[in-house]
Order: structure tokens, then sequence, then C-alpha cells
């Protein structure tokens, strides 16, 4: 297997900053192409990005999808009463790639339509060699995802899909409501779909 995973939790800088040098000990003298995922519980986008500094400053190469996770848990026994769980938390999941390429396709609603989307993701993907994987991250009121999904892999049914939904945020005991979002190295977006291309020889 070409892939190493490697998962933290992590609550605070400093703990982000002990990862940070765990993980360049392990991919010192290796050739990783590095995707970077951020499931970024009960925090807004400045908080998490705030948090991950450290790990983007020693990995400025990782291709980073960030995504924001609400804060509701149901209890094990019953679908009745919602918990709130106020605390922050960041899952961060490192993807080591010896032979595949990762490339990254965000596109903000706000600039662009989900049928001109639809028809450039799948422009992109025919034109994509050695297409492996797809990894999609929702967000925002977008109508129809499930359609939209299904269209995007409509002709590509041996390549594996799988993704994330962008929660919107949650209601804590302060009503902190703040927006989903998604976010790479350079772009946030509130409204929109971000897009993983797998490619490799094997």
């Amino acid at each position: 297997n070409n892939m190493r995973q490697k998962t933290f939790e992590i609550v605070s800088k400093d703990e982000a900053i002990k990862v940070a040098n765990e993980m360049k000990r392990i991919t010192a003298n290796s050739s990783y192409t590095i995707s970077l995922k951020v499931l970024a519980f009960a925090l807004s986008y400045n908080e998490t990005r705030n948090m991950i500094e450290p790990i983007c400053e020693a990995f400025p190469n990782a291709i980073l999808t960030g995504v924001s996770v609400h804060a509701l848990r149901y209890p094990e026994d019953t679908q009745d009463i919602v918990e709130f769980d106020d605390s922050p938390l960041i899952r961060l999941s490192f993807f080591m790639f010896e032979k595949a390429n990762v490339t990254q396709i965000i596109y903000d609603y706000n600039e662009i339509s989900q049928g001109k989307v639809l028809t450039d993701i799948r422009n992109k993907m025919s034109e994509t060699s050695n297409l492996k994987g797809v990894n999609v991250s929702v967000v925002g009121l977008s109508s129809n995802i499930s359609d939209f999904l299904e269209g995007v892999a409509k002709g590509f049914e041996e390549i594996p899909f799988f993704g994330t939904l962008a929660d919107m945020y949650y209601v804590s005991a302060f009503d902190r409501n703040e927006p989903a979002y998604i976010f790479s190295a350079d772009k946030h977006i509130e409204n929109g779909v971000a897009f993983l291309l797998f490619t490799g020889e094997d």
C-alpha cells in the first residue's frame, strides 16, 4: 500500500506544534505527497486557522482541506435528546502518498453556479488520467446535493467518491451562531464545494 494515514486530535496551538514536530520526524527523508484533512468541531474559521497555524507552517506544500463540523451529539441510546457539546476540537488527518498526486479544486457558489460547477468538474475529471478517487466537501445551502453528486459521478462509476458535509455551526449555551465553512491553504468559502482528485499509476 502506497498510502499512510495518521490522525491526531488537538485542542490547542501547543498540541499543534507537537503534531507538527512528530510529523516532521515521520516524513523526514521521504518524498510523500501530503493531503491534510481538518475537521473543526465547535470552532469558527479564525479560531481553526489560528490553532493549526504551526502545522501549515511546517507543511507549506501539503494540500489542505478544512471542514467545520457542528457540535451536536446524540446520546448512544436515544435519538430524541440532543446534547450540546461546546468543547472545541480539531481532528487532523495526514494522508501520505508515495505515488499518488492530489489536485484540489474549490468552487464558491457566490462566483459560479452549481450547474457550471457540474460541467467544469466533469470536464476536469475526464481530462485527468489515472483518476483513482474523488473527495467532495460541501458547504452551504446549495440545492439538491444528492442530485448534484449523482451528476458528478455519472459515467465514473468505477471511481470511489467519498466526502464530508460541513454542518451549520451550532447554537451553544452562549448562542454563538457561526456559519459553516470549508477552507484550503488560500481560500475560505461558506457556500460551495471542494474537490480533491486523487491520481496515480497504481
